[in-house]
């Protein structure tokens, strides 16, 4: 059955799109910023709680926009940069606005 879901696109999300909106850009990145200026969360310790962080993300590892396990002013910044690149129609070879998956958690 997980497999069937996966397959059609139940757990996927987009890398920096913090709002689930299909789009990786300025208000993602100030969601990030306005979540972290009092500090960094760990990805999975706010897997069961994220939405109270990040309320319409799709999962709690959406606004880890580098993908090292943090959420924190970085993950803005890179944000941003993508999100400039893509304006300006530069390349951008990070994973922001990639799709992904994301694992769900029963515990």
């Amino acid at each position: 059955m997980k497999l069937l879901l996966l397959w059609h696109g139940a757990y996927e999300y987009k890398v920096g799109d913090v709002n689930s909106d299909g789009y990786v850009d300025a208000v993602d990145c100030s969601m990030v910023w306005s979540a972290t200026k009092n500090g960094a969360y760990y990805v999975d310790d706010i897997k069961n709680t994220y939405k109270s962080i990040f309320p319409k993300a799709k999962c709690a590892a959406a606004p880890d926009a580098n993908q090292d396990g943090w959420i924190n002013y970085t993950d803005g910044d890179a944000i941003l940069q993508y999100y400039a690149d893509m304006s300006s129609e530069n390349v951008n070879s990070t994973n922001i606005g990639k799709i992904d998956i994301f694992e769900l958690f029963d515990d």
